[in-house]
């Protein structure tokens, strides 16, 4: 659907140092510095919809709903998106283009990844600014949220 994303931008003008910061953009689902985003468990459930930036947003409902069948009912990638389009379609809900297979898959890790780290304990997670750099940040924190999950604690020796 289309949609229109408001956002908040802080130029620290009236700061008082002498070195003034990028500023700061503060977006539905996170705040961006730099080439830096950060979420928050409130952040990423802060609306209905979770906005990853430019021109793709999803609702969570959509997210959760594809966990939900993939434990239940696991399909490929397209053949999911396929059963959301035709849902869609059969409940008379408007969309202007069909779902792209790639951008939902990026979408759905970037939630569930967040989601984790969060739930982890985190209370905040950084990612980068552009989703297609995504994939590489994902390949550094996620061997650190392997050991965060399972061999979190101390082994002693006896």
């Amino acid at each position: 659907m289309t949609g229109i994303v408001y956002y908040l931008r802080c130029n620290h003008a009236k700061s008082r140092q002498k070195q003034i910061d990028d500023p700061i953009f503060i977006y539905p689902n996170f705040t961006q510095q730099k080439n830096t985003r950060d979420y928050t468990t409130e952040s990423i459930q802060h609306s209905p919809y979770f906005y990853v930036g430019g021109d793709y947003a999803c609702e969570r409902q959509l997210i959760e709903r594809y966990t939900c069948d993939l434990i239940s009912t696991p399909h490929s990638w397209q053949k999911q998106v396929d059963s959301l389009n035709i849902f869609a379609f059969n409940t008379n809900q408007f969309q202007e283009v069909p779902m792209n297979m790639r951008r939902f898959s990026q979408i759905l890790y970037t939630y569930k990844i967040l989601e984790m780290d969060l739930c982890l304990g985190s209370t905040n997670v950084s990612t980068p600014k552009e989703i297609d750099q995504f994939d590489a940040w994902r390949g550094l924190s996620i061997p650190v949220l392997y050991r965060d999950l399972f061999i979190y604690g101390q082994i002693i020796k006896l």
